[in-house]
């Protein structure tokens, strides 16, 4: 006999599988914070013609579905990229 799942149940299972995507989502490392409520993935992308790092960041609400994604300006320095991430996610979460 199958059951069914509760409303709950099938969206806990399907935040879990998104979560669990998104984790994998990796452009030479990743970092993943929780800020007001939304989860921010950052990950600096090194751009192999010009040697630069884009700082590539996507916001997930509560549920785990992507709200919002985007890159920071390139930049010659890994972390710098990251930090210019993680801070235009901020921004754009404040900014809601």
């Amino acid at each position: 006999m199958l059951s069914r799942s509760s409303p709950t149940e099938e969206r806990e299972r399907r935040y879990t599988f998104v979560r669990n995507y998104h984790r994998r989502f990796t452009y030479g490392g990743n970092m993943n914070t929780d800020y007001k409520g939304y989860t921010i993935i950052t990950a600096p992308e090194r751009d192999d013609p010009s040697g630069l790092w884009n700082g590539r960041y996507r916001i997930m609400d509560d549920e785990g579905i992507v709200v919002y994604e985007s890159f920071v300006e390139p930049l010659r320095d890994e972390d710098k990229a990251y930090e210019a991430a993680n801070a235009a996610a901020r921004a754009w979460i404040d900014g809601q």
